[in-house]
C-alpha cells in the first residue's frame, strides 16, 4: 500500500462555523470476527511483529491524547469480546456489540456513550497508524471546519478494498464495497 500525503488525500464535507475548542473521543471498531484470516481469534488480536493490532491502535491513540488532539478512547468489542476487553485494560472504555451488523450499527451502538462533539472513528485493526497521521488528521479537520473528514489512500491495484467517490471539488460524495465499485 503507498499512502499518499495527508493534505492532498483527504477527503472533506465543508460545514459552518466551529468553536476553537472542541473535545474529540476516538472510537475504535473491534467487535469483528477477522473470518477472512480463518481464524477463531478476534481479528485485532492477531499479532503484528509480536503484539496484537488493536495495541499498536491504543498506542498511537495514546500519544495523539498526550498531545491534546483526544480526550477520551472508546473501544467497540463483540467477537471475542473478554479477550479484547482484557488487552484494552484500562486504556479505554470498552462498550459491547451484542449483534454484529456491520460498522455503522457499531457506531449506533456506541452513540449513546458519545457526548463530545468531534468522533474520530478508526478500526482496532490498523496497526501502521502513526500518531502524527492522526494528529494531520485531526489538525486538517479543524483548519477545514469539516463535517467529517476522512483518510484514505491512493493503490497502484486497490482490488479487494472499497473506494471513496469524489464529487467534482474534491469533497466527499460516498463511500463503496469493491463491489459496487
Amino acid at each position: 500500500m503507498a499512502a499518499v500525503g495527508l493534505y492532498n488525500n483527504a477527503v472533506r464535507m465543508p460545514s459552518g462555523k466551529r468553536r476553537a475548542k472542541l473535545s474529540r473521543v476516538a472510537l475504535v471498531l473491534a467487535a469483528g470476527e477477522g473470518t477472512r484470516m480463518k481464524s477463531s481469534k478476534p481479528k485485532v488480536m492477531h499479532k503484528v511483529c509480536g503484539k496484537p493490532m488493536i495495541s499498536w491502535v491504543l498506542d498511537a491513540l495514546e500519544k495523539v491524547g498526550k498531545e491534546g488532539h483526544l480526550d477520551r478512547i472508546l473501544v467497540v468489542v463483540g467477537h471475542g469480546a473478554d479477550e479484547v476487553r482484557q488487552e484494552v485494560g484500562e486504556r479505554a472504555t470498552c462498550i459491547a456489540q451484542e449483534e454484529r451488523k456491520g460498522t455503522g450499527h457499531a457506531v449506533m451502538v456506541a452513540a449513546p456513550s458519545i457526548s463530545e462533539e468531534e468522533v474520530l472513528i478508526l478500526t482496532g485493526d490498523s496497526p501502521l497508524i502513526t500518531p502524527g497521521t492522526l494528529i494531520q488528521l485531526c489538525e486538517l479537520h479543524r483548519s477545514e471546519k469539516a463535517t467529517a473528514t476522512v483518510l484514505g489512500t491512493v493503490l497502484t491495484d486497490p482490488t479487494g478494498y472499497g473506494r471513496i467517490l469524489r464529487d467534482n471539488r474534491g469533497d466527499l460524495a460516498g463511500i463503496v464495497e469493491e463491489t459496487e465499485a
